[in-house]
């Protein structure tokens, strides 16, 4: 009896998570405000500046909306994977909700990771920095690729169902 109330009661603690979820959401605002920035800063080089600038700002833009795709998607799927399954239905419901696990998430993480390192790469190219900052950078994009492909990988073999379908292929 003592044993069932303290597993009810470490079950019940997964709302603690909650609130981190929640501060996660509410992040995104802050964003926004500075996707507003970037947009008021293209407006006036998109008639009058020179191409790159305008390169430059919408590249900024793309990476902050990668971040907050990147910041929706763990919210939501950590809040699903171990709060409680969110329940939507009709066109409402986004195509990955309930379909990803832990290993699907990280994964989807460091391949937006690696986006974001691209996006800055580029933007670092754009800028003409030195050539030491553009090595660095294509560094940190080739560590950040290989990671992303080493989760791919060993997520694809810790998966659940991914016994069954290698199991499959063999017969």
């Amino acid at each position: 009896m003592f044993d069932r109330e303290i597993k009810n009661w470490i079950l019940a603690a997964r709302w603690l998570l909650v609130p981190f979820y929640a501060v996660l959401l509410v992040a995104l605002v802050p964003l926004f405000f500075m996707l507003i920035r970037e947009f008021k800063h293209l407006m006036p080089v998109a008639f009058a500046g020179p191409e790159t600038d305008v390169v430059l700002a919408m590249l900024s833009m793309l990476d902050l909306v990668l971040l907050a795709n990147l910041v929706m998607m763990v919210a939501i799927s950590s809040f699903e994977s171990y709060v409680s399954r969110i329940e939507v239905s009709g066109r409402d419901k986004p195509e990955w909700l309930g379909k990803l696990d832990s290993s699907g998430v990280k994964v989807r993480v460091a391949v937006s990771i690696t986006l974001i390192a691209a996006v800055n790469l580029l933007r670092d190219f754009m800028k003409e920095e030195s050539p030491r900052d553009l090595i660095f950078s294509g560094a940190v994009l080739l560590s950040f690729c290989i990671m992303s492909f080493l989760l791919a990988r060993t997520g694809s073999y810790y998966s659940p169902g991914a016994e069954s379908s290698s199991s499959e292929e063999k017969h």
